[in-house]
């Protein structure tokens, strides 16, 4: 009695540390950046957003942050990121144009020594002070009795930036918790962000970084392509709502940048957008429609059987149990055509291109003793795409073992005709540089292993 066929089981790769870790994957969600180039072409100085305002003082004047450059404070919207109004009644550069949390009021200081301050609706003056001598950099509005420069939410933890270090004081035993020594040049701005849970720092270095509020460890990176003098983790939505939306930074060469991180609804439409323009440009538009129309049929479906209420029988059919659909290069193998199947899984245009299903192809053939036969009677063309799996994997560990015989096979079968052919001569090369990179670093690993072995002999 004859079996059915059993479709090739998938390779099951281990489960290795991933290469981001859960803040590194938050910070990198803002994207979408947007570059403006500011009228003035000064440098942007200071960027400012209303705190979290509660749901009392949630207005449509609260969607604006402040950026402050030159002689003029732009304010832009939260949720579009466009330019709304300008103010510019300043006689000498402005300084640090900070909006009240209520995003009706700004104040602004000037390099004059006078302190304005604004009606942000009408952009009319409501106040003057004349009593300074020297430009005023700062301007902040207090939410309570200490005038500091940024507070954490509790209000007793100071956090001040001088030269290349932040302090982390205790307000109410008056002594440091925390020195903060990890940029490399001055400390320009700080930010809060995550319900005052991270904390960012930019600085003359260019690199924004990230940290947590408990151990203040660096969770995040950021590097900028010029020095960072402000920056503003600016937020969307009130009280227990509120979520970051944009990261703002602004540098010394007049360059503003917005980074977005998408939420929810929008997140999906963006990854969908995606899917869709990588579909169009690998040519493959027509099977990504028709996979978004079967789903949206069954959606439909499911909402109509939804519709008809609790009242009605509905009655569900019993699922027909079929067997899944052997794919083409199963056939292959199953018939003994290995260099058929090895091509067609190697084919980068098809929608089910995956490089496991190279791996699990390669392994079978091995187990048959058939790569030598998968692999021989090619030409210059149909090697290359076996030769470029190879070098792009080969330093995979999950990968490196079937690499590492597919490459010698390779070489032993084709070494031969490598000055007749150019393609083969930089893809043999480009292997050999991989394979030299690895060796290199597993040489510094055993040597950074070994000291630190003997080092910790010695402190035993």
């Amino acid at each position: 009695m004859a079996t059915s066929v059993v479709p090739l089981q998938q390779v099951k790769l281990t489960q290795g540390p991933s290469p981001f870790t859960a803040e590194q994957r938050y910070w990198k969600s803002f994207k979408n950046q947007l570059l403006f180039s500011l009228p003035s072409n000064k440098a942007v100085t200071h960027i400012s957003s209303p705190a979290n305002a509660s749901a009392l003082l949630a207005s449509a004047t609260n969607d604006l942050f402040a950026v402050t450059s030159g002689t003029r404070i732009q304010l832009y919207s939260i949720r579009t990121r466009k330019l709304v109004k300008s103010i510019s009644r300043f006689g000498d550069i402005a300084r640090s144009g900070e909006i009240r949390r209520d995003g009706r009021i700004l104040v602004a200081g000037e390099d004059t020594g006078r302190i304005q301050v604004f009606d942000v609706g009408s952009r009319s003056i409501l106040r003057t002070w004349n009593h300074h001598k020297q430009p005023v950099w700062t301007t902040k509005f207090s939410p309570s009795e200490l005038t500091t420069l940024m507070t954490l939410p509790s209000g007793t933890t100071l956090l001040a930036a001088a030269s290349n270090t932040i302090s982390v004081l205790d307000l109410v035993a008056g002594r440091p918790l925390h020195l903060i020594s990890n940029h490399q040049k001055t400390v320009t701005s700080l930010s809060l962000a995550s319900g005052g849970r991270r904390v960012l720092s930019g600085a003359l270095d260019g690199h924004v970084k990230v940290f947590e509020t408990t151990g203040w460890n660096v969770v995040n990176t950021t590097k900028y392509p010029a020095p960072i003098l402000s920056l503003e983790v600016v937020g969307a939505g009130h009280g227990a709502d509120a979520v970051d939306r944009h990261l703002a930074v602004g540098m010394a060469s007049g360059a503003l940048s917005i980074r977005t991180r998408l939420t929810g609804a929008e997140a999906a439409k963006a990854k969908e957008r995606e899917k869709e323009m990588e579909a169009l440009l690998a040519g493959n538009i027509a099977a990504h429609d028709a996979k978004n129309n079967k789903k949206k049929r069954t959606l439909s479906l499911r909402k109509r059987l939804d519709l008809v209420g609790e009242s009605a029988d509905v009655v569900i059919a019993e699922e027909r149990t079929t067997t899944k659909k052997e794919r083409q290069w199963q056939r292959d193998l199953r018939h003994g055509l290995y260099a058929t199947a090895l091509d067609a899984v190697l084919d980068r245009r098809s929608l089910e291109y995956k490089p496991v299903t190279v791996l699990t192809v390669l392994v079978t053939l091995r187990h048959r003793n058939a790569l030598q036969a998968a692999l021989e009677g090619r030409d210059e063309h149909t090697v290359q795409p076996v030769l470029q799996w190879v070098c792009k994997h080969i330093m995979d560990p999950r990968y490196v073992n079937i690499c590492a015989e597919v490459g010698i096979l390779l070489l032993d079968l084709y070494a031969q005709y490598v000055d007749e052919s150019a393609e083969l001569w930089e893809g043999f090369r480009a292997l050999r540089r991989k394979v030299r990179y690895e060796v290199e670093r597993a040489q510094q690993a055993s040597q950074t292993n070994g000291m630190a072995e003997s080092l910790m002999m010695g402190a035993a």
